[in-house]
């Protein structure tokens, strides 16, 4: 009995989650490790005592889950709940608590697990690398559900399409593709098509002929010919002239080149992937890209959700800069205030990750500490954040005003019965940024 309860006590020390039960009196009886860590207190602090007085919880009382479970016997699972650490910063933790038997079923009182999810920014390494795949950082599920495709898309080797807002990550994800490829190895090239006038972009695709220093011709290769058994990234290949486009299609369908000035056809097996602004029309449809060219990029279609819609990565994306930035320049940042991550998280970014990365770059740049405060980022952020546009697509029309913001909201947790897990995914955010707005505008 000594050992089983010794090998009790090391399983629970060595739980991530905070573990502590109660007597039928709701008084602490155990208090791991991980409960020590989240809420500040040890656990000679909190022994015995009753544990409404160390939780101070908005659900201590009637509505408290782990007295449920004891009256009722039943386990209750997924709730959230505000508290306090022993220093007073405000927690929001996830609970579930059921109830506390000996070996012969008699009741002894109560257990609740809770875990911390008020501070989604405290990114370990651990978590950092469970949420990169090829480069890319994410925990948004429209994120994971693509990596998920990726390898599939690679593997297939079919022409296709990346559409999505400038700077959500086309390029990165172009790259990665031809990475899980079987063309790993060979060129991945990246053509941007709307920064040379046409007559330049062609020539640049498909080379040309020029003359020797002997006099006589010789053939510059274009990008295609260099990307020969690799993958060719066209960057908003719908603003081509439709004649270009066409020229393209029949590349793809007869797999040969002709440079420019010349009347030998040259064989070349290239992957082509063409990145489209999110909110470019389709394929094929209102003059972008010309039917034919539509047509040989139909192999597969990936849409990337902008920074707004996946809010929850924010976090993830600033410790990743932040990271990067360490390791080239040998500081140590260890990441940014909470104050600092407020502001980060509720800013619109209408330039995507790519606007977030210039922002921690800054930011980076100025910070004299350890830590990422709100004085170190820039001024614009510091005034527009507040008036950001919304994070949800849920709050209807983007609108950015705070009453039409908490009227939204409001609207949200009726529906869902106050479930900010619900409620959150019902406006296309983090459940902690509910949590943020619902203290902002006092709802709770």
């Amino acid at each position: 009995m000594h050992e089983e309860s010794r090998l009790s006590q090391m399983i629970l020390g060595a739980m991530p989650d905070g573990v502590f039960s109660v007597d039928r009196s709701f008084c602490i009886t155990s208090f791991n490790r991980a409960a020590e860590r989240i809420t500040g207190y040890s656990r000679e602090e909190v022994m015995g005592k009753p544990c409404r007085e160390v939780f101070r919880s908005n659900l201590c009382g009637e509505t408290c889950p782990l007295k449920e479970s004891m009256k009722t016997g039943e386990p209750n699972t997924g709730f959230e709940m505000e508290t306090r650490r022993k220093d007073g910063m405000e927690l929001n933790v996830s609970v579930s608590t059921s109830v506390l038997l000996d070996s012969d079923c008699n009741f002894l009182g109560g257990v609740e697990v809770f875990r911390d999810i008020s501070s989604p920014w405290e990114v370990s390494g651990d978590l950092r690398r469970r949420f990169t795949f090829m480069g890319m950082v994410s925990r948004s599920p429209a994120m994971m559900a693509r990596f998920d495709a990726l390898p599939s898309v690679a593997k297939s080797d079919r022409h296709g399409v990346i559409r999505g807002r400038p700077g959500t990550g086309r390029r990165l994800l172009a790259a990665a593709i031809h990475d899980l490829s079987p063309r790993r190895g060979r060129p991945f090239i990246h053509v941007r098509c709307g920064e040379a006038p046409p007559a330049l972009i062609e020539e640049e695709l498909f080379g040309s002929r020029i003359e020797g220093g002997d006099g006589r011709p010789r053939v510059r290769p274009g990008r295609i010919r260099l990307a020969d058994g690799g993958t060719l990234l066209l960057e908003d290949a719908g603003s081509l002239p439709v004649s270009l486009q066409k020229r393209l299609a029949l590349f793809l369908e007869e797999k040969t080149v002709r440079p420019g000035g010349m009347k030998r056809k040259v064989p070349v097996d290239v992957r082509l992937i063409a990145s489209e602004p999110a909110d470019a029309a389709s394929l094929g449809r209102e003059g972008r890209t010309s039917p034919e060219l539509g047509a040989g990029l139909s192999g597969f279609a990936v849409d990337l959700p902008s920074l707004q819609e996946r809010n929850e990565d924010v976090p993830l994306l600033v410790d990743h800069f932040i990271e990067g930035l360490n390791q080239r320049t040998g500081r140590r940042v260890r990441g940014a205030t909470r104050e600092a991550f407020r502001l980060l998280c509720d800013y619109g970014y209408p330039g995507e990750i790519r606007e977030l990365r210039s922002i921690v770059e800054h930011a980076y740049v100025v910070c004299r500490g350890n830590w990422i405060a709100t004085g170190d980022l820039p001024g614009f952020l510091l005034h527009e954040a507040p008036d950001s546009p919304s994070l949800g697509n849920g709050l209807k029309g983007g609108a950015s005003r705070g009453a039409d913001r908490r009227e939204s909201l409001l609207e949200a947790l009726r529906r869902h019965g106050g479930r900010v897990p619900l409620a959150a995914k019902d406006l296309g955010v983090h459940r902690t940024t509910v949590w943020r707005w619902m203290k902002r505008y006092k709802i709770g």
